[in-house]
């Protein structure tokens, strides 16, 4: 019986992608103990959802707009595939069609529109962004999926776009908290092999990220924390005084 509930959930209801089949995986974060160390953290990975596509027009207005549509841009973005091809802006109607985009379930979503950023103090150059999407993106082209991105530096933190192909023609991404907690992991991963710093603490882990104090808004009152540090501080001078 386990062998034909695989078998329909690959061949049949081709909808549902197990957690093991994402393209990247990494382990749930542990919690954070409490600290009140005043270290500036390292900045904190961002990977969201912008947008999901559900037809061809869809996502070639995406694809036009990361490449030149986006306010305050004052040339064209690069915009490369999965094959880490340069897309001239005239050819991206014709890289979408080529995708087959049409679905056979309603209301379908046909691909995503992701957005990676990079927060302003790290300084990430355009060329340096490019790489890093290319190397963050390596996971999927290697399971088949089809994907455009492009990278933006006119606003303030410089950041990839990607718009990615939600079906390889076997199975289908799901992108759900667990997948997303997952692509920030991996940015974090990805980042070190550039020789960058951040971190993917989880949403309820960084109430106080500016100064390390991580203890969830439920336990915890920023007064409740002043008040623990002014009585660590104390503590402390009492033990020297002592000396």
């Amino acid at each position: 019986m386990a062998n034909k509930r695989n078998w329909l959930d690959e061949h049949i209801r081709g909808i549902y992608v197990a957690r093991q089949r994402f393209p990247v995986h990494y382990s749930p974060p542990a919690r954070q103990r409490a600290t009140l160390s005043f270290k500036v953290p390292p900045p904190e990975a961002m990977v969201k959802v912008a947008f999901y596509v559900k037809s061809p027009t869809g996502a070639k207005n995406i694809a036009h707009y990361i490449a030149h549509g986006s306010e305050g841009m004052e040339k064209d973005a690069r915009v490369y595939d999965d094959e880490r091809r340069l897309i001239p802006t005239e050819k991206l109607n014709e890289t979408i069609d080529a995708y087959d985009l049409e679905q056979r379930r309603k209301n379908g979503n046909a691909m995503v529109h992701l957005i990676v950023s990079f927060p302003k103090r790290m300084k990430i150059g355009e060329d340096e962004a490019y790489r890093f999407i290319e190397r963050y993106m390596e996971p999927f082209a290697e399971r088949g999926y089809r994907y455009l991105y492009a990278v933006h530096t006119h606003q303030s933190a410089t950041h990839g776009h990607i718009l990615l192909k939600m079906s390889n023609g076997l199975e289908r991404l799901k992108l759900k908290k667990p997948q997303l907690q997952m692509l920030r992991q991996h940015q974090v991963e990805v980042a070190k092999e550039f020789g960058w710093e951040m971190q993917a603490t989880r949403f309820q882990d960084r109430d106080f990220s500016l100064t390390q104090m991580v203890i969830p808004r439920k336990h915890k009152t920023i007064r409740q924390l002043r008040e623990l540090h002014e009585r660590r501080r104390s503590t402390e001078r009492s033990a020297e005084r002592e000396r």
